[in-house]
């Protein structure tokens, strides 16, 4: 199964390069880190998944809620006016989505929050997340022709089976046991990423210092994906880790690197 939304530095094309290494007799997968979910989603095992952005774990809350998923599916329904006028639909998709973007931005109610993030995600230029000082996306219209998602009963049927945190990830990897396996990807310290928004967790170095301590101590399996730098060789030394190629697909921070090549640190502790 795949997940239902674009979300930057997604795991979905890796999925097939990540399944060489799961683990057998692997009862629960952990993402402490799970964005999207696409590992999670992938092996549709029971899972607990955490993220500081709220926008993502209320989603899934909601997806996983029949009541709020079906009236999500409505408003999803509902959000393309025209197949036949396609000039006619992305105009509409344009007002809409600077409507729910900038109109709606501190709305609470958790259908529309989530129909808010779901619609931004899918409409937005190149997939991007690009946030300002005040938290609020700036990411332009992408301008496609339809709205479109793969959200559908499968994924609220699997997530009756997850756990689901807006949390640190230190609180979720506490959780994992000997029949876990943690799949880890947090923000790329070379891109300058965020972890979380507006998140007081500490500076970018900081936070993956805290991750490599606290991975030292634990006993069930992990991997992590990484791009390759220094810090991460330095961190994890003593484990496993493999090189593998990848190619990104889409822009960030605003600079074209699409199709660029790089090279994925893949670590392990096993």
């Amino acid at each position: 199964m795949k997940t239902f939304f674009k979300y930057t530095g997604g795991k979905q094309k890796e999925v097939k390069n990540i399944k060489k290494f799961f683990p057998i007799n692997t009862e629960r997968v952990i993402e402490p880190f799970c964005g999207a979910a696409s590992v999670s989603f992938n092996f549709e095992l029971p899972s607990i998944v955490s993220d500081l952005d709220d926008n993502v774990t209320n989603l899934f809350n909601c997806v996983k809620d029949t009541t709020l998923y079906n009236a999500l599916q409505e408003k999803i329904k509902n959000t393309n006016i025209s197949y036949k006028d396609i000039s006619k639909n992305k105009e509409h998709l344009r007002d809409l989505y600077y409507h729910y973007r900038d109109d709606m931005f501190n709305i609470t109610d958790p259908l529309e929050k989530s129909y808010r993030f779901l619609l931004l995600r899918q409409l937005c230029f190149s997939g991007m997340t690009r946030i300002n000082k005040d938290g609020k996306s700036n990411v332009p219209f992408g301008w496609y022709k339809y709205f479109q998602t793969r959200l559908d009963d499968n994924h609220n049927l699997l997530l009756q089976n997850w756990k689901i945190f807006n949390q640190d990830f230190e609180l979720t990897i506490d959780m994992a046991t000997d029949r876990d396996w943690l799949f880890l990807d947090p923000p790329y310290f070379k891109r300058n990423s965020k972890y979380g928004i507006n998140s007081d967790a500490g500076s970018l170095e900081d936070i993956h210092k805290r991750l490599a301590n606290k991975l030292c101590k634990v006993n069930s399996k992990w991997l992590l994906i990484h791009s390759d730098c220094q810090l991460y060789r330095d961190l994890y030394k003593d484990y496993n880790i493999i090189e593998c190629d990848h190619k990104y697909m889409q822009n960030f921070k605003g600079k074209a690197i699409k199709n660029s090549k790089v090279v994925h640190l893949y670590i392990m502790n096993y």
